[in-house]
């Protein structure tokens, strides 16, 4: 029976990836005070900042397959994630839910939304998925005027089919740049703006 059941489940997960209405999932990160709690967006006592539990209840009222990933629960969707998420890590947050993002696309694909984010609607964006290799919103903050430039993309929100390979690169980048300053071509690479900036031109 048990041989059955993993026949079935791997034929129906061989469907699921191949399915061309398939709805990608929605990703988004949080961290909170108390690591022993789970999120529960209606209890006063998660410590998270009451913008970002409006900005959650927001998105899980407009995104129907929204993850919520926290540091207690990443290794069970990534479990050999190499990022000790914790809020005293020497790594910036903005640079570790890069790398958590880019972990999380590379495996799955599907759309990452930065918490802070007030979501409209998505439906245009997952579906622009299945088409392109990379979608982002809005433009670097370290380019001037660049909100219509497409080869200075933002980060907060990003989204990619999995196993591509310019969110293959760029979470090879990321890695790369928290153990050293990366330039190429005299730029500096050291935030996710930077190396998709590098990035997106090379790869077309």
């Amino acid at each position: 029976q048990e041989v059955k059941n993993a026949v079935v489940n791997n034929i129906l997960s061989e469907i699921k990836e191949i399915n061309p209405i398939k709805t990608y999932k929605v990703w988004t990160y949080l961290e909170f005070i108390d690591e022993n709690r789970e999120v529960y967006l209606s209890s006063e006592k998660t410590k998270i900042p009451i913008f970002f539990q409006k900005c959650i209840q927001v998105m899980k009222q407009r995104v129907p397959d929204l993850i919520i990933l926290t540091p207690m629960n990443i290794k069970k969707y990534l479990p050999d994630f190499p990022i000790d998420m914790k809020k005293d890590s020497e790594i910036p947050l903005k640079k570790r839910i890069d790398i958590l993002y880019a972990f999380i696309l590379d495996s799955y694909g599907g759309l990452c939304i930065s918490p802070g984010t007030v979501v409209i609607n998505i439906d245009k964006m997952l579906s622009m998925i299945k088409k392109y290799k990379l979608v982002t919103v809005g433009g670097s903050p370290n380019v001037i005027q660049s909100q219509n430039n497409l080869f200075n993309p933002n980060t907060y929100v990003i989204g990619s089919q999995k196993k591509t390979p310019i969110i293959m690169e760029y979470k090879r980048y990321l890695m790369l740049s928290i153990k050293n300053k990366l330039i190429r071509n005299d730029i500096f690479m050291d935030t996710s703006y930077d190396i998709l900036q590098y990035l997106i031109p090379i790869m077309k």
